[in-house]
C-alpha cells in the first residue's frame, strides 16, 4: 500500500495492486506517494523516513461549573446536617455556614473553584459536619449529568 502525503501528513491510503502505482496515476502525484506498512492510516505524520501515529486527543477539560442543585445533591445524607449546624452557627453569631449555603442557593451556576465556596467547605470539613473525604468530593470535578441546563 501507498501513503500519500501531504504537509508532512498522510493525506490518503491507497492499496498497491498488480498495476505499477506509476500507470495508475500521474506523476505529480506519484512523487507525493510513499510505500507504507499496513496499519498506516490518515492522519501519521511522516518525516521523511518514519511514520508515526498522531498524538491522542487531549482529554476534555475537568468540569468545575456545575448546576447548584447537583451540587446540593453532592452533599447527599448530610445536606440536613449542615443545615441544622448553620442555625446553631447562626443563633451563636457565627453566619459562616449559613451564608454560604444562601450563596449556593442564590447561584445560577457552582464554581467549584472559588475560593469561597472551598473555605466553606473546608470549615464544614474542620467543624466535624463533614469528612474530609466528602469535602474532597464536594469539591471534585463535576460530571456531564451535573452541567447546568
Amino acid at each position: 500500500m501507498y501513503a500519500r502525503i501531504v504537509d508532512g501528513l498522510v493525506a490518503e491510503i491507497i492499496p498497491a495492486t498488480d498495476t505499477p502505482i506509476a500507470d495508475r496515476f500521474h506523476a505529480d502525484v506519484v512523487a507525493t506517494l510513499v510505500a507504507a506498512a499496513a496499519g498506516v492510516a490518515p492522519g501519521w505524520s511522516y518525516t521523511g523516513s518514519v511514520f508515526a501515529e498522531p498524538p491522542p486527543p487531549a482529554p476534555p477539560p475537568a468540569i468545575r461549573v456545575i448546576a447548584p442543585l447537583a451540587w446540593r445533591r453532592r452533599l447527599g445524607s448530610k445536606r440536613r446536617a449542615i443545615t441544622l449546624a448553620a442555625s446553631a452557627d447562626l443563633e451563636a453569631g457565627d453566619p459562616t455556614i449559613q451564608v454560604m449555603i444562601d450563596d449556593v442557593a442564590a447561584s445560577r451556576l457552582i464554581n467549584l473553584d472559588d475560593p469561597d465556596l472551598a473555605a466553606g467547605v473546608a470549615l464544614l470539613a474542620a467543624r466535624g459536619h463533614i469528612t474530609e473525604g466528602e469535602a474532597s468530593a464536594l469539591l471534585a470535578d463535576g460530571t456531564s449529568d451535573e452541567l447546568p441546563d
